[in-house]
């Protein structure tokens, strides 16, 4: 072996199954040397850890909403990083493998704890409404397929399926079973990743902290975290790449046959669960397949196999997709698409407007370390990325399984430049928990290296390393606001959800019939409403036409509520508080998105109770219904005529 690799710390240990590649490990000298605390210190240490952040994440959660200044992220921070630290001192040791897989179980399950803590008892998040609001009803009458305020989530049902039938087979509530499950998915996509490394060749070490690493990543205790179709669909696309990558190691016939059986069985769990996931799966299967096709490491066998289940679940998701493409298509493009050109327009300096880019950390609340971390942890991420390139660069110029790993890896360096355009954002802190999978395996390569060193220097360099893209990933996918309770804000997601939102949709399922169409002020009302009644939101009504404007609504759209069988207009009246945080109220296409920078006038609002056919039958403290009177009705009259509406402009001036 040459000396620069025995330098790095890299050593080939042995040769697996044929078709494997050879492990990689870090020097038995390291791995193998006497621990210096007992094992039954360092697991009582690691469990000690782990009841420490139950206990200070609840207590900053606590603190939050009367809080005046920071205290609550120093006392999370205090409680969470421990945890990763202890994890990493358990995984560097010699364990045996039932007792790393506990200790990686114990990492992810406890990552899901600051969005269980965050809302145990139900929804919050406005896609969390979405799907909540498909699985009660489905629990209710067991069909499928309902209108839903989000178009896609109607047309993947496994998450709601699967709740369910959690629900009934165990009599816990479905909000519970919904908990559960995404508590286990934390655990298998570390399980995933660990389980992906070793089949790459990485000894059990490296593999740990490869899983450590993924749960790193930004949307892990955030995006992948809410009870949302792509919680539990990534571990159903996680789980088939590694069924495939296991396909083409496979040394007999009988093995092949039964990771094709769980790649093929994961891949269509992911293709009815999440339209994302399934397609990210298909993507790295066919690189899988590629890299197979062109090694000579594997067999004829493990190539065709390969094909075959990337045909396979190729022809499953065109099935599944083809008949809402004409809506899923541009609903999947729009984004990524609109934030290559806004980026492109930046970068060329024609601008875009305001509506086209964003200034990260704009009027936030996060703490400074916080924001620092996120630019930091993007440089350390990169660093990592290109030492393990140069510690593996045989490898990857060898084995083509991790030439598709370095392609899937460099997505996400590559799409950092994308979180400062308005439209490009969302698909990148999207695409980040699929592409992290690769990239945590290869930088688990040098964390390896350091963390098992015999000096303290190193060792506290990759415990810093790991820290930092933690404290960074939340800074870029889980604000303030996400992050913990506190007093109503507008338009930001975990802060609009109030008592009296929830009484005004239950008020509306109890005086109306299943069903019932309506339209609100703003889309988390819509939301809101959706998931606590059985009444339908449409999306394609114009509905800023009624409320954005301070003077009355042309005839012309109460014709269009008659025509498209809406009922009721919810208002929510601290709308004209502030301008919506997202930038929009309704629709991201809606007049001055992402540019206006007033409020609603109170008198926008105040017009509707005048508005002859609309009559108000219910409010609380801060929302108003208003029933749409049908066409014909004495009391449509007056704002008819080009007369009454002036006549009534005038009375409101």
């Amino acid at each position: 072996m040459s000396g620069s690799r025995e330098r790095w710390g890299i050593l080939i240990i042995n040769e697996v199954k044929t078709m494997d590649a050879p492990r990689l490990g870090v020097l038995p000298g390291r791995a193998d040397r006497p621990a210096r605390i007992g094992s039954r210190v360092a697991a009582g240490v690691f469990a000690g850890s782990l009841l420490w952040c139950l206990a200070l994440v609840a207590l900053a959660y606590h603190l939050a909403p009367t809080a005046s200044g920071q205290a609550p992220f120093h006392v999370y921070w205090a409680g969470l990083l421990p945890v990763f630290g202890t994890s990493m001192l358990m995984l560097r040791r010699d364990l045996t493998p039932g007792v790393r897989v506990a200790v990686l179980s114990a990492l992810g399950a406890v990552c899901a704890l600051p969005k269980l803590l965050r809302t145990p008892g139900g929804p919050l998040f406005y896609d969390e409404m979405a799907h909540w609001g498909q699985v009660r009803r489905l629990a209710e009458d067991g069909v499928l397929f309902r209108p839903n305020i989000v178009p896609t989530v109607e047309d993947y049902p496994g998450l709601h399926v699967l709740t369910v039938a959690v629900s009934r087979m165990t009599g816990a509530s479905a909000w519970t079973s919904g908990l559960v499950l995404v508590v286990a998915c934390h655990v298998l996509m570390v399980l995933g990743v660990y389980l992906l490394a070793t089949s790459l060749g990485l000894d059990a070490k490296a593999a740990g902290l490869a899983a450590l690493v993924y749960a790193c990543n930004p949307g892990f205790f955030g995006f992948t975290a809410m009870y949302a179709y792509e919680s539990i669909a990534i571990v159903w696309q996680l789980w088939t790449l590694v069924a495939c990558v296991n396909v083409v190691r496979a040394s007999t016939g009988a093995e092949r046959w039964r990771w094709a059986v769980l790649a093929l069985g994961s891949g269509v769990a992911a293709a009815v669960t999440h339209h994302v996931s399934s397609i990210a799966g298909v993507v790295f299967v066919a690189l899988v397949a590629l890299a197979a096709t062109l090694s000579k490491r594997v067999s004829r066998a493990g190539r065709s196999a390969a094909w075959g289940v990337f045909g396979a679940l190729l022809a499953v998701n065109v099935g599944w997709m083809w008949p809402d493409r004409a809506t899923l298509v541009p609903y999947l493009l729009n984004a990524p698409r609109a934030g290559l050109e806004q980026l492109s327009q930046l970068a060329g300096g024609t601008g875009g407007g305001e509506a086209s880019s964003r200034t990260p950390f704009e009027e936030s609340a996060l703490p400074a370390y916080e924001q620092v971390a996120s630019v930091l942890g993007v440089v350390l991420v990169t660093v990592l990325l290109l030492w393990a390139v140069w510690l593996v660069r045989g490898r990857v110029l060898r084995d083509r399984m991790w030439t598709a790993l370095l392609v899937i890896a460099l997505a996400v360096p590559v799409s950092m430049p994308l979180i400062v355009t308005r439209h490009g954002a969302p698909a990148a802190h999207r695409s980040w928990p699929f592409t992290y999978q690769a990239l945590a395996v290869l930088v688990a390569v040098p964390l390896a290296w350091l963390v098992t060193s015999r000096r303290v220097v190193p060792v506290l360099a990759a415990f810093t390393a790991t820290a930092v893209i933690l404290v960074g990933g939340h800074a870029t996918d889980f604000d303030a606001q996400a992050r913990f309770p506190g007093p109503y804000a507008s338009g930001c997601d975990g802060r609009v959800l109030t008592p009296e939102a929830i009484e005004v949709s239950r008020w509306l399922g109890d005086h109306t019939a299943p069903g019932t169409r309506f339209v609100a002020s703003d889309f988390f009302t819509a939301g809101t409403v959706s998931a606590h009644s059985d009444a339908v939101y449409v999306g394609r009504f114009p509905t800023w036409e009624l409320t954005f404007h301070d003077s009355p609504p042309r005839r012309q759209w109460h014709d269009e509520l008659v025509r498209q069988g809406i009922a009721y207009l919810v208002v929510d009246q601290r709308i004209t508080g502030a301008p919506f945080r997202g930038g929009y109220y309704i629709a991201n296409h809606e007049p001055q998105a992402y540019v206006r920078t007033r409020a609603i006038s109170p008198r926008a609002l105040a017009k509707l109770d005048e508005v002859p056919w609309l009559r108000g039958v219910h409010e609380n403290a801060y929302y108003t219904v208003y029933a749409v009177l049908p066409a014909g009705s004495p009391s449509t009259g007056p704002a008819d005529t080009e007369e009454g509406r002036n006549r009534w402009q005038s009375d409101l001036v």
